[in-house]
């Protein structure tokens, strides 16, 4: 009887969590589709009515169909992950380019150190490459103000050590026993699975991640 209620507590919370996820995913939803909705709804208006304004109003309406289709595709990949299809891959080439297709501001140094005595590894590029962008993106995020984003790689037995440091404002300990649960975030307008998508992809990879803020 104690075993069937603790497990009718666990069911319980994790029904309230899915309903709660749910709700989040709901409210950036409206949120990323809505008010573009309504922006391209006064941009054809005022099309209508002042033709010559045409590149404007065109501008806008391509502007609001990439908020969509982006908020569109982050939910798609957040919660797609699929079977990995591993190949070798230059790690320094993937940070490489992660760094240079992130929008990183000109306030924030960017360190890349790559560690001697590997190059390729055995991974599922496209997974992992989403994964450490959404580490770097968190990074560079809490450091509105400027600072340091730091990236290195070094070899530990036989495994690779990526790090990611950056000089940002911390983390709080109410936020820490949450930092990789789905559906949590601090952020508006976020959905809340960037590092929950980053723990679960690099642990299929037989990996672990951890976290230091001080």
């Amino acid at each position: 009887t104690e075993q069937r209620d603790a497990m009718d507590k666990i069911t319980r919370r994790h029904t309230i969590e899915l309903i709660d996820g749910a709700h989040q995913v709901s409210a950036v939803m409206k949120d990323n589709v809505r008010k573009p909705l309504k922006t391209m709804r006064q941009a054809l208006y005022h099309l209508r009515e002042d033709p010559e304004g045409a590149e404007l109003a065109l501008k806008t309406l391509d502007e609001n169909l990439n908020i969509m289709e982006s908020a569109v595709e982050e939910l798609s990949n957040s919660t797609s992950f699929g079977s990995l299809k591993k190949t070798l891959v230059d790690i320094g080439d993937l940070l490489g380019k992660i760094l240079e297709e992130e929008n990183i501001p000109d306030s924030i140094k960017v360190e890349l150190e790559l560690g001697e005595g590997f190059k390729a590894i055995n991974v599922d590029a496209p997974k992992v490459k989403r994964a450490l962008t959404n580490i770097v993106k968190n990074g560079v995020e809490a450091m509105p103000d400027g600072g340091t984003l730091k990236v290195q790689t070094s070899k530990s037995k036989s495994s690779v050590v990526i790090t990611v440091t950056d000089t940002g404002v911390g983390i709080p300990d109410t936020v820490k026993p949450n930092l990789f649960k789905p559906f949590f975030t601090t952020k508006p307008r976020a959905l809340g699975f960037g590092l929950f998508y980053a723990k679960d992809i690099i642990e299929a990879h037989g990996g672990r991640i951890e976290f230091n803020s001080v």
